[in-house]
């Protein structure tokens, strides 16, 4: 088992990405369509969708993909975290902003407006009542059922997209009947 991950792994490092699957990246990346993608990198247009699911499921194209998602992730680009310590900064008054007083331009503390919108904002990101956290359940166990469903009907060969497709708008038709 070892030694056939490892030769696994020694072949993906050995093999290029071809012409094609460098086309196919490019196209994928900018436009996040795989089958007009698979096309525009020069496959077939007999089976484009098929062959998309394919090249996706390639290790080095994923490999490459990751790698140019990572690269497009810059300390400029605030992440979650320095998101929530800013709302937190600002619902708690610390974070001063302009205000324009008798022609005069002096840093304030944010009007309690500012503050409640923060605050609401926080709040979204950490349910408190019951009924939102059923909610929020309910939403993970739906995007893990459409997940299983997608897995399934693609190891038996069908056009996800379509499945897919097909599957959440029953789950919407079951939502709205619930409502």
């Amino acid at each position: 088992m070892a030694k056939e991950k490892a030769k696994k792994e020694r072949k993906e490092r050995e093999t290029p990405l071809s012409e094609r699957q460098i086309r196919f990246i490019a196209e994928y990346m900018r436009t996040g369509n795989g089958a007009a993608s698979a096309v525009a990198a020069g496959y077939s247009d007999k089976t484009p969708a098929a062959q998309a699911r394919r090249l996706l499921k390639n290790p080095l194209i994923a490999k490459r993909m990751r790698e140019l998602t990572n690269s497009f992730v810059s300390s400029k680009v605030a992440d979650v975290r320095e998101i929530l310590e800013f709302l937190t900064a600002s619902m708690r008054g610390e974070v001063l902003e302009p205000m324009q007083v008798n022609y005069e331009l002096k840093m304030v503390k944010p009007p309690v407006k500012t503050r409640v919108s923060a605050a609401k904002e926080i709040l979204k990101r950490y349910p408190t009542d019951e009924m939102s956290k059923a909610q929020i359940r309910k939403i993970l166990a739906d995007a893990r059922l459409s997940e299983a469903k997608a897995k399934q009907l693609e190891e038996n060969g069908h056009d996800v997209d379509d499945s897919l497709s097909a599957v959440l708008s029953k789950i919407k038709s079951a939502d709205e009947a619930t409502k």
